[in-house]
């Protein structure tokens, strides 16, 4: 799969294209996640793969990875981790540990700082749910974490039907969303109870959560970030 993407350092258009990576990228892999890091400007908004981690799913063993190329350089990746019981995150809404092999979890996409802008968590999801669909089809539930005010990917993983269904603290007290799609089962949302809150009030979101309120879209209104939030219907 090719791309067209924008270079910001030099504002110029190059053509990139997608692969699926394996264990021989491993050390591109890593680097660029090294690179991404360091050039976070919220530190927290991240929890890095492990070595091990990186390499299990690599192999394929423990999920997958996409990766964007530029000229054979590596320049952004998205993983999917089939999680073990210390990673699974149906534990912290309510799903049993029966349900751990048939959960996938979205990793945090990692691109060059002249790359970003280029949409590449969006169109990497995309690939990644369509991957688990043809070829996992025993995964029923995709999840993932996403650090309160990361807006960009909180974008970007809404609108692909996953949706936040609980703020928790993880990953050493780091707060973090904790977001579920059911790729049996749509979620039906029921308008009557829609709510608008702004993106920075936690206090508010969690006592909705609390109610059984998800987090389904996010926008932008008079320069503010806002989540519109409501109840699932039964």
């Amino acid at each position: 799969m090719n791309l067209i993407i924008i270079n910001k350092n030099n504002n110029k258009k190059e053509t990139a294209n997608i692969r699926k990576l394996n264990l021989n990228d491993f050390e591109m892999v890593q680097k660029l996640q090294d690179i991404s890091l360091e050039n976070l400007k919220r530190k927290d908004f991240c929890v890095e793969l492990t070595k091990d981690e990186l390499k299990a799913i690599l192999t394929e063993g423990r999920g997958f990875t996409y990766g964007v190329f530029v000229d054979n350089n590596l320049i952004s990746f998205y993983s999917v981790l089939f999680p073990n019981e210390e990673e699974y995150l149906g534990k912290d809404m309510g799903l049993t540990k029966d349900n751990m092999n048939i959960s996938a979890n979205l990793e945090i996409t990692h691109t060059l700082s002249n790359y970003q802008g280029n949409k590449f968590q969006k169109v990497l999801c995309e690939l990644c749910l369509e991957e688990i669909k043809k070829n996992y089809s025993h995964i029923r539930y995709i999840m993932a974490t996403i650090a309160p005010q990361n807006y960009s990917s909180m974008a970007s993983t809404l609108c692909y039907g996953v949706y936040a269904f609980v703020l928790k603290n993880k990953y050493n007290d780091l707060k973090r969303y904790i977001l579920l799609r059911d790729l049996e089962s749509n979620f039906n949302l029921d308008e009557n109870t829609l709510k608008v809150v702004l993106g920075d009030d936690l206090v508010l979101q969690k006592e909705l959560f609390s109610k059984n309120y998800v987090i389904h879209k996010i926008f932008i209104e008079n320069n503010e970030t806002k989540f519109k939030m409501s109840k699932l219907k039964s």
